[in-house]
């Protein structure tokens, strides 16, 4: 596999990226810490994905690289909510509803807004810069 490959996103990539962004603000706030992080990360997920061909005879598709990308995504965000779940204590459903409220705030899902609208401050009383949580 060529290390200079290209990911091709498709439509899942971009909800897989939003709730990642969305994962990511609920621990810090700060606009465009989220989209910076997700960019630092790319090479690390680059490096897995030609460690996942690298077993394989065959070239990868385009299609291939882009389900491979996916599923890095995919555990990146479950490792977010997992250590969400252990750090506040509560449930996966409570996370959840949270991730969903973020992504509706952050990216105007519906289309309710004119633009997107970035939360100010999600430090609620715990000072840690986390929202106050029901849990």
């Amino acid at each position: 596999m060529q290390p200079d490959f290209i990911i091709q996103e498709d439509a899942a990539s971009v909800l897989l990226k939003t709730r990642w962004m969305a994962c990511y603000t609920l621990r810090d706030s700060y606009p465009g810490h989220a989209s910076r992080c997700f960019e630092s990360l790319d090479q690390r997920r680059r490096g897995q994905i030609i460690a996942i061909f690298s077993r394989s005879d065959h070239e990868p598709s385009e299609q291939d690289i882009t389900a491979a990308y996916n599923k890095i995504l995919a555990q990146e965000i479950e490792d977010s909510v997992q250590t969400a779940i252990e750090e506040w204590g509560g449930d996966r459903a409570t996370v959840e509803v949270e991730i969903a409220k973020t992504i509706h705030e952050l990216f105007d899902v519906f289309g309710e807004n004119p633009r997107p609208v970035i939360q100010e401050s999600t430090e609620g009383d715990s000072g840690k810069g986390q929202p106050d949580l029901p849990f």
